[in-house]
C-alpha cells in the first residue's frame, strides 16, 4: 500500500560512444577513431498514481524533464533540454503475470541546424514471474 500518491526520481545516464561511430551529429557530424565518454544527460521525473491497483488497473501520470548535462562537443548529448508526458496503466494476474500500457508525448529539444520532431509514443509490456529470490 503506497504511502503517498506521488513519487519522483532522478536518473543520471553515462555515455559511450565507440570507436567509428559519429561523435557529433547533425551537418557537421564525422567518423572518428576516438572514443568518446562522459556523463550523460539526467532525466528527471515525477509520477502521480490516480489509484492503487485493485479490481481495476493502476492508473499513473507521468512527466520528465531531460537536463543537457551531456557534453554536446564530444556528440554525448544535444545541448538542449527535452520534457515529456505519459499515462500508464498497469495490472497484475494470477500473481505471476503484468502487463502494462502507455502513452505519452515529448517535446524534443531544438540545438542549432538539427530538427528533431516532436513524438508520440504508445508502450506495450507484459512479463510473468518466473520465481521469487528471498533476500
Amino acid at each position: 500500500m503506497r504511502q503517498s500518491p506521488w513519487s519522483a526520481s532522478p536518473v543520471q545516464e553515462c555515455h559511450r560512444r565507440p570507436r567509428g561511430r559519429p561523435v557529433k551529429q547533425g551537418p557537421k557530424s564525422r567518423s572518428s577513431d576516438m572514443t568518446e565518454s562522459g556523463l550523460g544527460d539526467i532525466l528527471v521525473g515525477g509520477r502521480y498514481y490516480f489509484n492503487e491497483e485493485g479490481k481495476y488497473p493502476d492508473i499513473e501520470g507521468v512527466a520528465s524533464i531531460k537536463l543537457p548535462t551531456a557534453d554536446k562537443d564530444k556528440g554525448l548529448g544535444t545541448g538542449k533540454s527535452d520534457a515529456g508526458i505519459r499515462m500508464e496503466a498497469s495490472k497484475h494476474f494470477h500473481k505471476i503475470m503484468f502487463w502494462e500500457a502507455g502513452l505519452g508525448f515529448t517535446w524534443m529539444g531544438d540545438p542549432a541546424g538539427i530538427d528533431y520532431q516532436n513524438r508520440w509514443t504508445i508502450t506495450l509490456e507484459s512479463a510473468v514471474t518466473l520465481g521469487k529470490i528471498d533476500p
